[in-house]
């Protein structure tokens, strides 16, 4: 099969467009990235802030822990306290 000069124009044309078409899409799509890096430096700070948080609950949790410890000390101290004083 032989091929004109024309059919060659034509295929290079819509080679063109192709990527005509491609470079818009790709325009578009950075376009729509412009964005990224701010909105990474924003997840980074709400990563932080997750980060405090979570370590803000297990101090919670090791004072609430703490606290029912000084609780039972405290009460076998008042009776131990209370049988030496014949109390029982």
């Amino acid at each position: 099969m032989t091929t004109s000069i024309e059919q060659v124009a034509e295929r290079l044309d819509r080679g063109d467009k192709r990527f005509a078409a491609i470079e818009k899409k790709l325009a578009c799509l950075q376009e729509r990235t412009e964005g990224l890096p701010d909105m990474r430096k924003d997840v980074a700070a709400t990563r932080e802030l997750v980060e405090a948080l979570s370590a803000v609950k297990t101090v919670a949790r090791f004072i609430k822990w703490s606290a029912s410890l000084v609780a039972a000390v405290a009460a076998l101290w008042a009776i131990v306290r209370a049988s030496a004083k014949g109390w029982f």
